[in-house]
């Protein structure tokens, strides 16, 4: 057998005997989530520093950096808040619990009445402006909660209009840790057939509410607004379909738009009789991996729905598509999982620990954030349902939000319920024309991505509490 197989089948002994949920606890996906399904909290494990890399910018534009990611700071934890409270007792520049984590100069300590607290910050500048933000992509925050029983949940509200409060911008968390917790918000999300697109260019307010079961305490964080530098499309194709290499791949390559292949191993180079179901052939792929940064990865070893398989076979699909793609020398994508065959596998978690993160099983089509918000559970979108009016909204949203789109398709037909047709690949190759030629766009691989981001390659989710655990805020 395999390293794979060895490894794999341990992960299954070793979960059998001390229980899934406590193997899950080293990966973000074990922890609850809010309703409205979009926010994320995960407790900081480890210790780590970073030199700040600006020291010259002006308070109205203070941010933090981490590599190619910046973010605007909206909460000081210091006097320099202009803060009003409801039910709760506030100090500023309190002594911080457990710092040796984070490196924290100070943090705002809040002491939570029985039911709702509320926090309000007054964000607006010099004669009342609002304060102006770049693209922004997500929210995120740390808080300190000692008695994880008594916090029930936290609401994150935004105002863009200084006529209302919290009408524009409102999630929630629950499931908290005890200790430091990163919390983060998407700041897009799809609402029925469409998406809303955000008016992040002004914020008046921001309000932190809290629901408790009974009277704690909790040390806040410095608070931000992510702004990535660029919007993110990582495309990639189901299944290794011909129709794809001959129609849309040569318009891809002379563009320098690099492809995630997400191969079903065992169909590779079947079905040629018709070429609509006729798969790449191996050579083929051979010459892919060579050229335009294109990334090696799989759909599936046998290609059958993953959402029906029991943790024993998804275990062994897995491995034999690793044992595979490693023995062809493709290892260089093989620290995540692109796709699950329909979007879907009940089981998924089984194979999570080899992973630093894997698309979407539980079938959520959306725009996403990197670092995601939940690495084990990244959401996907279809090229092929980008019809006209969703074509345009995705791609203002993506300039809007400086956004990631993992972005799928099979073959290139007229059947538009699973292929993408010729005029929608066009549509999407001017937007991408156009979204390079500005500046403010960029089409990419997972391992690009994450040498651009210098997170180096490693298994389980906790390299998103990593990451942000080095980021070091200017000081105010």
């Amino acid at each position: 057998m395999s390293f794979f197989h060895w490894f794999g089948y341990g992960v299954i002994v070793l979960c059998l005997l001390l229980g899934l949920s406590s193997c899950e606890e080293e990966k973000p996906s074990s922890s609850p989530q809010s309703s409205v399904g979009d926010a994320y909290v995960e407790v900081t494990p480890s210790e780590s520093k970073q030199e700040s890399t600006k020291k010259d910018l002006s308070e109205a534009t203070q941010l933090l950096f981490h590599k190619a990611l910046k973010a605007t700071r909206l909460v000081y934890a210091s006097d320099k808040d202009k803060l009003s409270s409801s039910g709760a007792t506030v100090t500023n520049t309190a002594q911080v619990r457990q710092n040796q984590r984070l490196n924290l100069t100070w943090v705002a300590e809040a002491n939570l009445s029985r039911g709702f607290s509320d926090l309000q910050y007054d964000l607006t500048e010099k004669e009342g402006a609002p304060l102006s933000l770049p693209p922004t992509s997500a929210f995120g925050m740390w808080l300190y909660v000692e008695e994880p029983q008594a916090l029930q949940s936290l609401t994150l509200s935004l105002s863009m209009d200084k006529n209302t409060v919290g009408e524009d911008f409102q999630k929630t968390a629950s499931g908290f840790h005890q200790g430091w917790n990163l919390i983060r918000f998407a700041g897009v999300r799809r609402m029925s057939e469409n998406w809303t697109i955000p008016t992040w260019n002004q914020v008046y307010r921001l309000q932190l509410s809290f629901s408790c079961s009974e009277e704690t305490t909790v040390q806040i964080g410095p608070v931000w607004a992510e702004n990535p530098d660029k919007a993110t499309i990582l495309l990639i194709e189901d299944g290794g379909f011909e129709s794809f290499l001959e129609e849309a791949y040569p318009k891809l390559i002379a563009r320098s738009i690099p492809v995630t292949w997400a191969m079903d191993v065992e169909k590779i180079g079947k079905g040629q009789e018709n070429p609509l179901s006729a798969r790449i052939t191996e050579k083929e792929y051979e010459k892919l991996a060579k050229e335009n940064g294109n990334a090696m990865n799989f759909h599936g070893y046998s290609g059958e729905v993953t959402a029906s398989m029991t943790e024993e076979e998804l275990l062994e699909d897995t491995l034999q598509s690793l044992d595979y793609l490693l023995a062809k020398g493709w290892d260089k994508e093989l620290m995540w999982r692109s796709a699950y065959c329909q979007n879907k596998a009940q089981n998924a978690q089984v194979s999570q620990t080899l992973f630093m993160a894997t698309a979407t099983p539980n079938a959520i089509y959306d725009m996403t954030v990197f670092p995601f918000i939940n690495p084990f559970n990244v959401p996907r979108f279809a090229l092929h349902d980008l019809y006209p009016a969703r074509m345009e909204t995705c791609f203002q949203l993506l300039k809007q939000t400086h956004g990631f789109l993992l972005l799928y398709t099979h073959g290139i037909s007229q059947d538009a319920k699973r292929d993408t047709t010729p005029a929608i690949l066009d549509d999407f190759l001017a937007r991408c024309d156009e979204g390079m030629q500005e500046g403010w766009l960029q089409c990419s691989t997972f391992s690009q991505t994450l040498e651009g981001n210098g997170i180096p390659p490693s298994s389980g989710g906790e390299w998103v509490t990593k990451f942000f655990e080095q980021m070091e805020f200017l000081t105010p």
